[in-house]
């Protein structure tokens, strides 16, 4: 009998054992810690990118099969940005980055997307930027389209179609008569107009120091593109230009040397001695203006002559 209990024993402390072992076991399959835990188990959630309309220009031109807009919008986040064009579709479902069809139309008709700086690619290591955007519209009769985006789900960028004020010289179409020149010392062609409202302004002054010049909010900010060729060895300046709004009563001087505009050449008091491109900028104060569509008077001053040399649009 004593043996007996001995054996009962050791059979029961076996067991015992092994429950334990088994439930240790267990305990580790349904509870164990993952083989790399998280460090931070409330992460910051990733920056947003925003995105926001600076200013568009809607085209509806007679001999292009589709209506499109050129807008300048302006990407920033708290982090370097990483966006595409195919990041970008509109109401109609076209995607940004697939307008090759409607670019080569427009090639094809003589009008350059670069006469706007349009832009194919969005810059890198940047975490604020702006650009413009091309976006072709389907239905020509759309009074309305939404711009989206896609790594902000609460962007929604709307553009009125309603009113048209983009020209077909603001893509370089370049009709003769927009051509100055006495065909001995200079030929000076208008290329095209842009709306370069937004742009940022720099104003250097006397002293050297430069700061950003400001306007008042009612101000547009236009960019008219010369090309400059001297047709002898006398050198070009542009002394002085002006634009003149002729139903309004309205005449805007050019910028002078001191102002320059992000991105552009200005032209005024540049000693020109060989074929040049380059621009003059005005402000002027009107809704809607569309300057080729306007009854307006653009006018050069040069350096060597006594008078204003002048192109009448739409007089």
């Amino acid at each position: 009998m004593k043996h007996e209990r001995k054996i009962y024993g050791v059979i029961s402390v076996l067991t015992l054992v092994l429950l334990l072992v088994v439930g240790s076991m267990v305990y580790r399959t349904l509870f164990q810690e993952p083989n790399n835990p998280n460090p931070n188990p409330n992460p910051e959630p990733k920056a947003e990118i925003q995105v926001t309309l600076d200013n568009y220009t809607v085209y509806k031109l007679d001999d292009v099969s589709f209506p499109f807009i050129i807008a300048r919008i302006e990407l920033s986040s708290d982090e370097l940005i990483v966006a595409a064009l195919s990041d970008f579709y509109t109401s109609e479902q076209l995607n940004l980055n697939q307008t090759l069809s409607q670019q080569e139309e427009l090639s094809d008709l003589g009008y350059s997307l670069d006469e706007q700086r349009v832009d194919f690619e969005l810059p890198k290591e940047s975490n604020l930027y702006a650009v413009n955007v091309f976006i072709p519209i389907r239905n020509k009769d759309a009074q309305s389209v939404t711009l989206y985006f896609a790594k902000n789900t609460k962007t929604a960028l709307s553009f009125d179609l309603s009113f048209a004020n983009g020209t077909k010289e603001m893509l370089g179409y370049k009709p003769d008569e927009h051509v100055f020149t006495d065909d001995a010392t200079y030929r000076i062609e208008v290329v095209s107009f842009a709306d370069v409202t937004g742009y940022t302004v720099m104003n250097t002054l006397a002293n050297g120091e430069v700061v950003e010049a400001s306007f008042p909010s009612t101000a547009r900010i236009f960019a008219v593109r010369l090309m400059i060729e001297p047709l002898s060895s006398q050198m070009i300046q542009i002394e002085s230009a002006r634009y003149t709004l002729l139903n309004d009563n309205q005449t805007s001087y050019a910028f002078e040397k001191s102002m320059q505009v992000e991105e552009y050449v200005n032209l005024m008091q540049e000693e020109i001695t060989g074929f040049t491109s380059g621009y003059v900028f005005f402000d002027l104060y009107a809704n809607d203006i569309v300057l080729f569509d306007q009854n307006s008077k653009f006018e050069l001053k040069l350096l060597h002559l006594d008078q204003w040399i002048t192109l009448t649009l739409n007089d």
